[in-house]
C-alpha cells in the first residue's frame, strides 16, 4: 500500500506509517491505489485475513468520506457573502470597458499585432486581474452556480476581446 521504498526493511517488514490520502487545498485525495488493494486482498489464500483486510479498507474508506464531509463542511463555514463581492467585481468589469476599447481589442488578428499592442498587453493583464478575482469569488463566497456563470459570461465577453494566440492569428471565439 505504502509505495515510499523507505518505508520497508530489506526483508521487507513495514516501518513506516502509511498515509491513505492527502490533502490538496481544501481537497482531499486517496494516495492508496482502492482498485488494486481490493484485488490484492481477493488474493489472499486464508479466508480469516482477508476478512481483516477487507473491514481494515472498509474502515478506512469510510474515515475517508467522513474527513471530506468534514473538511467541505468547513470550507462552507469559512464562505463570506457574495454580495459585495459581486458589486466589485462588476465594477471591474465596467471599469475593463471604459478602460480598454472592446472594437480595437477585437480588430488585432495576427500574433505580431499582438505581441506588438501596448493596448492588448495592458488589457490582458486587467484580463488576468479580473479572472483571478472571479475565481476568488467561485472559492471564497457565497456566489450561486447561476450567479458565478452569469458573471463568467460578461468575463468571457471581455476576455474574447483580449483574445488568445493560437497559431500566428489572434483568436477572439474562446
Amino acid at each position: 500500500m505504502d509505495r515510499n521504498g523507505g518505508s520497508y526493511t530489506e526483508d521487507g517488514q513495514y516501518t513506516g506509517t502509511l498515509v491513505p490520502w492527502e490533502y490538496i487545498g481544501d481537497r482531499s485525495r486517496l494516495t492508496v491505489d482502492v482498485p488494486t488493494l481490493r484485488r490484492a486482498i481477493k488474493k489472499i489464500p486464508n479466508l480469516g485475513t482477508r476478512a481483516v483486510c477487507e473491514m481494515h479498507l472498509s474502515n478506512l474508506l469510510a474515515l475517508f468520506e467522513k474527513d471530506k464531509i468534514v473538511r467541505e463542511q468547513e470550507r462552507i463555514a469559512r464562505l463570506v457573502d457574495s454580495a459585495p463581492g459581486i458589486e466589485v467585481f462588476e465594477a471591474s468589469l465596467a471599469a475593463f470597458e471604459t478602460k480598454h476599447d472592446l472594437a480595437a481589442l477585437h480588430a488585432i488578428e495576427t500574433e505580431e499585432e499582438a505581441l506588438t499592442s501596448d493596448t492588448r498587453k495592458a488589457a490582458n493583464v486587467d484580463r488576468g486581474e479580473l479572472r483571478n478575482a472571479l475565481t476568488r469569488l467561485q472559492e471564497e463566497t457565497t456566489v450561486t452556480p447561476a450567479e458565478y456563470e452569469s458573471l463568467y459570461n460578461k468575463y468571457l465577453t471581455l476576455a474574447r476581446a483580449v483574445g488568445t494566440i493560437n497559431r500566428g492569428k489572434v483568436d477572439h471565439t474562446r
